[in-house]
């Protein structure tokens, strides 16, 4: 029968043998492997000094910055898979936007991975300074804009909004439109969500006034001008 410490030691004999790190990746021996690729941003120019970095989801980190040209490289020491990573913070500097990381599995040789940056988006904005008053009983209807962040938006309400007034409803493209059941004032949240799943609220009154009372005859229609 074989001790704990014997069959331990036939296990670090294997891992030496078999050329296996700790982790059960690979080591290729004589060979280096290396994720290459440029940072350009959409005129296709360089992104330069920022710093691009590969890792093996267990722990391990590889870096390499871009040069110049907006080229990195990445050394390798294991085979398997991998995540490389553009700084956001150093992007953001710069005045671009971030860019998501990008996955690569490494058998042998290289591999190359490109990323291509967008100037950073204006901030997300609600438009609409106030809302139009309503009249109770009467149709109503306007719409909500908003600016920067990425096309296209979505409306709703926020979570701790109040309910709109009975006979209103906010569409998912921001068309606020109903006929209006009551009188009275309301405070509602509106939230809009731009294409980057950034969000932004505003708070906002909207006034619904008394309708003409029951009976009470329609205003006249101005004088015709004198011919």
């Amino acid at each position: 029968m074989k001790t704990p410490t014997k069959s331990f030691a036939f296990l670090l004999t294997l891992v030496a043998i078999l050329g296996l790190p700790p982790s059960g990746r690979a080591i290729i021996t004589g060979e280096v492997m290396q994720i290459t690729g440029y940072v350009r941003n959409d005129l296709g120019g360089p992104v330069a000094g920022v710093d691009v970095t590969g890792d093996d989801y267990a722990g391990d980190f590889y870096p390499s910055t871009t040069d110049a040209n907006g080229y990195y490289s990445v050394d390798l020491k294991t085979e398997g898979n991998y995540q490389v990573t553009v700084n956001c913070a150093q992007l953001t500097e710069l005045g671009y936007g971030c860019v998501n990381p990008g996955a690569v599995t490494m058998t042998s040789g290289s591999a190359q991975l490109d990323f291509l940056v967008h100037p950073a988006a204006p901030p997300l904005q609600i438009t609409n300074t106030f809302l139009p008053d309503a009249v109770a009983g009467a149709v109503y209807q306007t719409q909500l804009g908003a600016k920067g962040g990425r096309a296209p938006y979505k409306w709703q309400f926020a979570v701790d909004s109040t309910n709109l007034p009975a006979g209103l409803v906010l569409n998912s493209r921001g068309h606020l439109f109903g006929k209006p059941e009551t009188n009275g004032v309301s405070l509602i949240i509106v939230q809009v969500t731009d294409a980057n799943v950034t969000v932004t609220n505003k708070v906002f009154s909207i006034a619904i006034n008394p309708g003409p009372l029951p009976g009470t005859p329609a205003s006249p229609p101005p004088d015709s001008p004198a011919k």
